[in-house]
This record gives C-alpha cells, structure tokens and sequence, in this order.
C-alpha cells in the first residue's frame, strides 16, 4: 500500500474509532488536512473498500474499518511503553488494591478495567475460576445498544476456561490482539481480546484480558496490559 492510501487509512481508523461514526471523505478533508478533492479522496475510499480494508455500512453512510482494516492499523502500531511516572503511578496504584483486598489477580482486572473503561478478565492455568470485572462499562459505549456485542463479550468470558492454556501460549512474549473471529475462545464477529501473559510470585502463568468492541483504543490498551503483566510479574 503506498503512502497516499496508508495515511487516508490510517486517519479514517483514528477518526472511527474517535467518534464511532462512519467517515466520509469530508471529514477527512477536515480533520487530516488532505489536499486532494473530495472526489479524490471517495475514489481513494472506494480501492480501499475494493481490497477489504474498509466496507460502507449503509448506502449513504461513510465507511468504517472491516477485520482486515484494523488487522492492518494494529500490526503498523508503535505501541510505545508507559513512562517511568506513569508506571510508578500505576503499580502504586495495583499495590495499594491487592494488599487492601488481599487478592492479586481481582485487583489487576479491576484496575485494568478502571483504566480501559471496558471489561477485563483473568485466568489461571490450574484454573480457580475466571475473573471478570467492568460489564457495565460496556455500556457507556456506542456498542453498548447492541446486544449482539454484550453478548458475545459474555459468551467469551463465559468459555474462557477452556482456552487458558492456548492464550497464555500465544502471549508470553508481548500483548496479542485477536480481532472478531481470530479469537480461540469464541467466533466473534463485534468484539476484539487483548491478551498478555503474567507469571505470578508463585510461578504459576495467568492471563490477563481487556475484552470490548473492535473500535477500541488499541494504541492506549495496550501499552496499559503489558504495563500491568509486567508488574505482576514483578519485571
């Protein structure tokens, strides 16, 4: 993909996942200071809608990112790492709620679910159980008025046991996104996982979840996961 159709991508997930609303070619005049006409630009829209990129929701609507779109916006991400204060902030933060509850792993999903403003979850590979906090922040979202989302953010918390093992595997080493149906645990199709291994002080390996619509904040999600992995990890 040249440049030109790299950054209008670009930009039109931004502005999706900014407003939740599809974007025309207007708003991307506006809002990323594109030269070219507005005809240019719907002629751009269209190639990119023609490679699976992006798909118009309804005739007279903008467009918005399909799975590819965002796939493609996720792996050109420079996921930078939390700076020093804001790491010191977010472990005191951690401390202060594990030692008041005297539970670990709740008190990273509630955390982590303060911070993303959506669900979180956690595992263990010996199991105990599934934690999950933050269902009602599902609805302060847009997404929050379909179902269908809810829905299936429950479906995948509710057969997470079943493939701890699998997501612990696949992120060991660095924050994996599953994008609608990449996800192991459940055919999803509205919502994406970010996953992040943790090998607790008994070393015993968890995972920690953020799970909510795909027109999520991957750039502040995930650097915020692998920020919270590494202090339970004590790295």
């Amino acid at each position: 993909m040249d440049s030109r159709y790299s950054k209008l991508l670009h930009e039109l997930i931004i502005e999706y996942i900014s407003t939740a609303e599809p974007v025309g070619s207007v708003r991307l005049q506006e809002q990323a200071g594109f030269t070219a006409s507005s005809a240019t630009i719907r002629s751009m829209l269209r190639d990119l809608e023609e490679e699976g990129y992006i798909e118009q929701p309804h005739t007279s609507a903008g467009r918005i990112p399909t799975d590819k779109g965002y796939r493609w916006y996720v792996n050109k991400l420079i996921v930078r790492d939390l700076n020093e204060r804001r790491m010191a902030a977010l472990a005191e933060q951690y401390h202060n709620l594990a030692e008041s509850s005297d539970a670990s792993m709740p008190s990273a999903v509630k955390l982590l679910s303060g911070l993303t403003k959506t669900l979180a979850a956690s595992g263990r590979t010996t199991g105990q159980g599934v934690y999950e906090f933050g269902l009602s922040r599902l609805f302060d979202q847009p997404e929050g008025e379909d179902i269908e989302t809810v829905r299936e953010v429950t479906n995948i918390t509710d057969t997470l046991d079943d493939h701890i093992t699998e997501f612990v595997e696949q992120a060991r080493n660095e924050v994996v996104v599953y994008i609608g149906e990449e996800n192991p645990a459940y055919n999803a199709k509205y919502t994406s996982v970010l996953a992040r291994t943790v090998t607790l002080p008994d070393g015993e390996e968890a995972v920690l979840l953020v799970l909510g619509p795909k027109r999520m904040p991957y750039a502040r999600h995930m650097p915020l996961l692998e920020a919270m992995a590494s202090i339970m990890s004590n790295k």
